[in-house]
């Protein structure tokens, strides 16, 4: 769920892809497929967007963890009003 908390922090800070990409010199392409979960982001990702944000790596992975706790409560909540 990284990839959710990444697009989060991305969106929340009214960035796109290409402010980050163009900052930072590398495609948008990749960090679209890292924010949609087809790649995994590397260390030198989540620093990335740590430095932009002004967050630490911690704080991503906190709010990767909680994203994830919310999605399994709705999916078993939607489960159980089937």
């Amino acid at each position: 769920m990284i990839h959710r908390a990444l697009k989060l922090i991305r969106t929340i800070e009214d960035k796109t892809l290409n402010d980050i990409a163009t900052k930072y010199k590398i495609s948008s392409s990749y960090l679209s497929e890292i924010e949609s979960g087809k790649k995994y982001p590397t260390w030198e990702i989540l620093n990335m967007y740590a430095l932009e944000f002004n967050l630490h790596v911690s704080d991503i992975i906190l709010l990767s963890e909680k994203l994830h706790t919310i999605k399994n409560i709705s999916d078993q909540f939607i489960r159980s009003i089937k």
